[in-house]
């Protein structure tokens, strides 16, 4: 089993919009805030704005509690995602309409079996707030950079949505990109938010060339954030090449394995991932070998995990569980990432 990046041909439509429909951010630009003061209850986050998310997987939605919709598919397939992914930095913001139903609002979330941040907001205070076609229950999935990567109807684009998880997900965790770039910068930008960083630098040093000569303000603030995009890759760069050293010499397989991943994948033909191979040949000669092996094995099997594994018993899970049993059945080592594989194939099998 191979670990997929997400392809060009599926986050290049995302990730280049530029005008903003009604309601939140356009797809492809960093989320707007939310602006919700009044919480039912916080879950487990201290800080519930979206910049203080970032590097998170955040699924905000909006919901109304007499929405039968809502309560009886949209919110538990959220609490689902959430029980799920604990291990994943996801994250879960719910946003529902004021009402004047009366009762007592605070007991609502645990009757719908709700642990992450609920919130209260009137339309017109909150950007999100806005009924779309399946009315007030929109889903938006805002990745670890702090973009928004979708944005609909969760219960009747499922099947588009999951995907769009499962590839938010897979994203490594990078620098947020910390303010939207300009249109010119898109293309560039849709890379980075693909672990593709090699390919976003190139792209971004070529915007800078073009227009770092050129005279006028919007021609320097398009250098400026080519700029920008070139630093936040090279820092990226240098970080993991030297938490990969330190993770060998520590013995941390599994750290070393992220740093190797996003180097090997993130910076192909470079001299980072000549630098990368190298360390994986080395991994592999010490006593600590067989930790390392398995944790490069574990480590591919994991980046195909669906979304809603270990939560929810499916085809598609079942065929992830029998990927585990695999892995177990020839791994001798109680490392981190065997342990980390016994922990899902019991929480799976303990689904009814």
């Amino acid at each position: 089993m191979t670990r997929r990046l997400p392809a060009p041909a599926l986050l290049l439509p995302l990730l280049l919009a530029v005008a903003a429909p009604a309601g939140g951010s356009a797809v492809g630009r960093i989320a707007v805030e939310h602006g919700v003061e009044d919480w039912l209850q916080t879950g487990e986050e201290t800080d519930l704005q979206l910049a203080a998310l970032r590097g998170k997987v955040v699924l905000l939605h909006t919901f109304a509690w007499d929405s039968e919709p809502c309560t009886r598919t949209l919110i538990p397939l959220v609490n689902d995602l959430v029980r799920a992914n604990r291990d994943r930095e996801l994250a879960a913001v719910s946003i529902c309409a004021s009402d004047d139903e009366g009762g007592d609002a605070s007991a609502r979330p645990t009757r719908l079996h709700m642990t992450h941040a609920v919130g209260v907001a009137k339309e017109g205070e909150c950007p999100y707030l806005v009924p779309g076609e399946g009315g007030i229950g929109q889903l938006f999935l805002v990745g670890r950079s702090g973009l928004l990567l979708w944005r609909g109807d969760p219960v009747r684009e499922q099947e588009a949505f999951l995907e769009a998880v499962r590839l938010a997900l897979g994203q490594p965790a990078a620098p947020c990109l910390e303010r939207d770039l300009r249109p010119e910068l898109g293309e560039a930008c849709a890379e980075y938010c693909a672990g593709r960083y090699g390919l976003a630098r190139s792209l971004a040093e070529k915007v800078r060339g073009r227009f770092e000569e050129a005279a006028g303000e919007e021609a320097e603030g398009i250098a400026a954030d080519a700029e920008h995009l070139i630093g936040l890759v090279s820092r990226l760069e240098q970080e993991h090449l030297d938490s990969a050293r330190d993770a060998l010499v520590k013995h941390r397989s599994m750290r070393f394995m992220v740093s190797i991943d996003v180097l090997s994948r993130g910076f192909p033909k470079t001299r980072s991932s000549r630098l990368a191979q190298e360390m994986v040949k080395e991994s592999v000669r010490g006593r600590f070998a067989g930790s390392f092996r398995d944790a490069r094995d574990w480590f591919e099997i994991r980046g195909e995990r669906p979304p809603l594994f270990p939560a929810r018993r499916d085809r598609e899970g079942d065929r992830f569980a029998r990927e585990i049993e695999k892995y177990l059945r020839k791994t001798h080592n109680d490392v981190g990432a065997t342990q980390e594989a016994r922990r899902l194939m019991e929480a799976y099998e303990a689904v009814d």
